[in-house]
């Protein structure tokens, strides 16, 4: 939906909406609802079920996802505030990258946040070594580059070198005016590398959030979820409001409200809603690489939109060959450990398990 968003329209009408912080913004506002959607689901269930729903006992449930003391301010600070943080560090970046590539290209890159998932839990979570996942995750690096270096010299490429000064000068005023008539809406390929770097910096975002959501919350059930992505929705609106509200106030974000197509603004905003609440839910319950899937339905979600709707996107040998590298060491790197590969790191005995190592062996002696 962010695709359909930020799009150009075929007849080169620029999209009404020039908002990502903006738009950032709102989809915090959207998760303070999670909660509300738990209870009503919640609610639900047990009235089929026939039993007797208490919110007193559902509140409690919901504020002990990080112990009994329940939300306090410390649990606040130390808990909810660092997985927001990191979690608006992923939003920013994959808003402001579509800005400047397409969506595909985004997503693409986009899934080296396994690869990037993979190298953290090692340094920080001292996750074992697999010799072919280690191969894998710099496959996955090289196919991102492939991917940067194709978005990077397209334009290069495409565009004529002037003849004299004066073509130069020409070229310039009608990049210039072709820039500010069609408004940031549309793709600005020259400058793909700040699009490349911004989404780069995403994935690394929600890598560190993918981590820090787990030691935070390392088991949840869907009351605990939706509650976790309401105060993550509370802590995040109010410490990002100001961004969005200065950029609207000088200019550097604009929304024409009058073409704007709030049908599409709200489905937009509506599936973020519900992904953030199913996110939450799954990494209660299963593994960051595991839900790190729904990755690979985006990216080929997008790429069909993008083929749709953008008339300048051109699929070339070097984003083919990047698209198919990334996507063979996604689907490597989110196997299962013991299905691959034997550790490279392979785990120390303690003092009490050589003790009974030497014991076993003066028995057979």
């Amino acid at each position: 939906m962010n695709n359909l968003l930020y799009a150009t329209k075929a007849d080169g009408t620029p999209s009404a909406f020039n908002a990502p912080f903006t738009y950032v913004g709102l989809k915090s506002a959207c998760r303070l609802l999670t909660w509300v959607l738990g209870i009503a689901v919640a609610f639900i269930y047990y009235k089929v079920k026939g039993r007797h729903f208490s919110f007193r006992d559902y509140r409690r449930e919901s504020e002990t996802v990080t112990g009994p003391e329940g939300l306090t301010a410390f649990v606040l600070v130390r808990h909810y505030i660092p997985v927001g943080l990191s979690l608006l560090v992923m939003q920013c970046g994959f808003s402001f990258s579509l800005k400047y590539i397409h969506p595909s290209v985004s997503i693409a890159i986009f899934t080296s946040t396994v690869a990037f998932s993979y190298l953290l839990s090692i340094i920080f979570m001292k996750h074992k070594i697999y010799l072919i996942k280690l191969i894998f995750v710099v496959a996955s690096f090289t196919g991102v580059t492939l991917i940067a270096y194709d978005s990077i010299t397209k334009v290069a490429t495409e565009k004529p070198a002037p003849e004299n000064a004066t073509d130069t000068l020409t070229t310039t005023l009608a990049s210039q005016t072709s820039t500010a008539a069609s408004g940031s809406g549309s793709i600005q390929t020259d400058e793909s590398y700040i699009g490349i770097i911004a989404i780069l910096l995403s994935a690394v975002g929600l890598s560190i959030h993918q981590i820090l959501y787990a030691q935070a919350f390392p088991s949840s059930n869907l009351t605990q979820a939706s509650f976790i992505m309401m105060i993550l929705g509370v802590t995040n609106t109010i410490l990002f409001f100001p961004v969005p509200l200065v950029l609207l106030l000088n200019g550097n974000e604009t929304v024409d409200l009058d073409r704007l197509e709030y049908g599409i603004l709200a489905a937009s905003l509506i599936c973020s809603f519900l992904v953030g609440f199913l996110y939450g839910y799954g990494l209660g319950i299963t593994s960051p690489f595991f839900m790190s899937l729904g990755e690979l339905l985006s990216l080929g979600t997008n790429t069909v939109i993008d083929i749709q709707t953008k008339s300048d996107l051109q699929v070339t040998a070097y984003q083919i060959a990047g698209l198919v590298v990334v996507a063979v060491s996604f689907f490597v790197l989110i196997i299962p450990d013991e299905k691959v590969s034997v550790p490279l790191r392979s785990k120390r005995k303690t003092s009490v398990e050589l003790q009974m190592q030497d014991v076993q062996l003066e028995k057979r002696n």
